[in-house]
């Protein structure tokens, strides 16, 4: 459970830095790349989310407490810079990412073409 947290903190704290070192477009697109590779390979991510063992009842609410408020700081950095819609939040790009990296062929496509920070564009802000 220890290397677990350690990853989920990593990874959390790798939004600040890209988000300091990066424009809003490419400290988000980075960030979702680097949450992609941690998704993909946790195969038993949602049992372990899910177990059912008390053991591991406080790793949902630690995995949220420490990614959600990370990806919310770059979506608002994106959306103040007008380069995503305001409407998107941090439960659906987590959802949506890992959704995607559990599918190992849709996720290896998205990494291996460069696809996957364009796929992220479905969240962008278009003028009406």
């Amino acid at each position: 459970m220890g290397v677990f947290r350690r990853e989920i903190d990593a990874c959390a704290d790798a939004a600040a830095i890209l988000g300091a070192g990066h424009e809003p477009f490419d400290a988000l697109a980075n960030w979702v790349k680097r949450y992609a590779a941690f998704v993909a390979t946790k195969r038993g991510l949602g049992k372990v989310l899910h177990p059912g063992d008390p053991v591991f009842d406080p790793l949902p609410v630690y995995f949220d407490q420490r990614l959600r408020p990370a990806v919310q700081g770059l979506l608002e950095s994106e959306a103040n810079a007008g380069q995503v819609r305001r409407d998107v939040n941090a439960n659906d790009l987590l959802f949506a990412v890992a959704a995607c990296a559990c599918q190992p062929t849709a996720m290896a496509l998205l990494m291996r073409s460069g696809w996957l920070p364009f796929w992220s564009t479905g969240f962008a802000f278009r003028p009406a």
